[in-house]
C-alpha cells in the first residue's frame, strides 16, 4: 500500500501487505487511517503514519471488492462476492447492518453523506440500491454484463429524508399541543422537492385549520 502526495507527486508511505493481498482500499475522511479488503474476507484498518494494523472487522463470507465511507467518516460500507453489503462502525469496529443480495455477486459500493443509503452493483448487470433505515432494497436492471463499479448522487434523496423528517418532528410537537396534523406521506423517489416543500405547507396548514 504507497501512499502519494498529489500535489508533488511524491510518496508519503509504503506498506507491506503481501501476505494479505488487499483487493480494494478505501482512505479514512480524515486522511489519517486507509481500510482495506480481499479474498480473505478481513477488513483491515491501517494507520498511515505508523503503518500497523490497528483493527481487523471479520463477517463477510465472500472476498471483499468494494469499501466506501459517508461524508464524515461515521459510517463505513463493505461488498463481497457473497452477496453481503455490510455497514460498519470504522472507530469501534461495530457491524451496524447488514443487506444480503442472493444470486448475486457484488463487485462496488457507494455510500451517501448520511451512511443510510447504500448502493452497488454486481454480477447479472444489476445494481441495487438499499435504504439501511427502511431495510428495503431496490433492484435497477438494465446492464447485460457484470457492473464493475458505481458512482452516484444521493443529494436529491438525501434533502427529501431530511424534509420528511423535520416534518414528522413538526407533526410529533403539534401532536404534543394537543392538535391532530393531517398524516402527509413523502416519497423521495416519487415527490420533486417542490412537491416536498408544498405537502409539508399543506400538513401546517391543516393542523391549524386553515
Amino acid at each position: 500500500l504507497r501512499v502519494w502526495d498529489l500535489p508533488s507527486g511524491k510518496p508519503l508511505h509504503a506498506f507491506e501487505m503481501l501476505q494479505y493481498a488487499p483487493r480494494v482500499v478505501a482512505l479514512f475522511p480524515d486522511e489519517t487511517h486507509a481500510v482495506t479488503g480481499g479474498e480473505d474476507r478481513v477488513l483491515r484498518i491501517w494507520n498511515l503514519t505508523s503503518g500497523l494494523c490497528v483493527n481487523s472487522l471479520v463477517g463477510h463470507e465472500g472476498g471483499i471488492t468494494g469499501l466506501a465511507f459517508n461524508a464524515d467518516g461515521s459510517r463505513m460500507a463493505s461488498c463481497d462476492t457473497a452477496g453481503r453489503l455490510k455497514i460498519w462502525n470504522p472507530a469501534t469496529g461495530e457491524h451496524l447492518h447488514e443487506c444480503c443480495v442472493k444470486q448475486s455477486k457484488l463487485y462496488g459500493v457507494t455510500l451517501d453523506q448520511t451512511g443510510f443509503l447504500a448502493a452497488s452493483v454486481g454480477a447479472k448487470g444489476t445494481a441495487f440500491l438499499w435504504d439501511v433505515r427502511a431495510d428495503q432494497v431496490t433492484r435497477l436492471e438494465g446492464h447485460y454484463g457484470d457492473v464493475a463499479s458505481i458512482t452516484a448522487s444521493f443529494t436529491y434523496y438525501t434533502r427529501s429524508t431530511i424534509a420528511n423528517a423535520r416534518l414528522h418532528a413538526l407533526h410529533h410537537r403539534l401532536r404534543q399541543m394537543g392538535m391532530q396534523p393531517a398524516r402527509v406521506g413523502l416519497h423521495p423517489w416519487r415527490d420533486a422537492m417542490s412537491g416536498v416543500l408544498y405537502n409539508g405547507l399543506l400538513g401546517v396548514q391543516r393542523a391549524f385549520g386553515q
